[in-house]
């Protein structure tokens, strides 16, 4: 069994919930139904260059910053993208526009917790283990998340990126939550999956950092940040 610490940071989308593959089966739904429509656009087609259009929109840090704050722009924003890549032959605005109010408006609709998270969130609570939720995002975004998945009765603190203005890898997030915690960095873990914000940042501050492999991929063989603990879900730990 594995010892825990006296508190828990954890991480919401792709941690707690399956963000990242609910996301690919909405932008599979949302094509579909547009198709269904009478739209000439393939599915399959089109899902494919998002995915391509996703990894680079979100691997720039700055777009990044200001696209997770503005969901609804730089969803329009990536379908555009998409849309010209694919050489649409018609009105891409319109069409962009339509397809990002469908696809927000199935968004949380179409998320699950991942495999064992909420067991245990549970465990956690019944250990008397103090836990934070640390997620970054759009204010209205991410407590829609929480309300939806009832997930304040399992938190002591909710650190919204988009309520408090300032997020993840950012090391006053991190101080402010051990204060108001009442910990010290080595009485405490931050969870998540990713490398550079939830493991590398809280280390450099004396907090260990758990990874999160939901894809059960391993480290990148690029990669030259270590976490102190690899774990495929949040149940691992219980």
């Amino acid at each position: 069994m594995i010892t825990l610490p006296p508190a828990l940071l954890i991480d919401l989308d792709d941690t707690i919930l399956d963000t990242t593959p609910s996301a690919d089966r909405n932008w599979l739904n949302t094509a579909q139904r547009a198709r269904d429509a009478g739209i000439p656009i393939d599915p399959t087609h089109f899902t494919q260059h998002m995915d391509d259009v996703r990894d680079w929109f979100w691997s720039d840090p700055q777009r990044s910053l200001i696209g997770r704050l503005n969901l609804e722009q730089a969803r329009a924003d990536m379908i555009t993208e998409t849309l010209v890549r694919m050489e649409y032959p018609n009105d891409i605005p319109t069409l962009a526009e339509q397809l990002q109010k469908d696809f927000t408006a199935n968004r949380i609709p179409v998320m699950q917790p991942l495999d064992g998270a909420m067991t245990a969130l549970a465990e956690f609570k019944n250990r008397n283990i103090k836990t934070a939720l640390l997620t970054n995002g759009m204010a209205a975004t991410q407590r829609a998340k929480v309300i939806h998945f009832e997930l304040e009765q399992y938190f002591d603190k909710i650190y919204i990126e988009g309520e408090i203005g300032i997020g993840k890898p950012e090391p006053k997030l991190f101080h402010r939550v051990l204060s108001e915690l009442d910990v010290t960095p080595d009485q405490a873990w931050m969870i998540g999956d990713s490398l550079a914000w939830e493991v590398a940042a809280p280390q450099q501050l004396g907090i260990k950092g758990v990874w999160l492999d939901w894809r059960r991929q391993g480290l990148p063989a690029e990669s030259d940040i270590i976490p102190d603990l690899i774990i495929h879900s949040l149940a691992d730990l219980i």
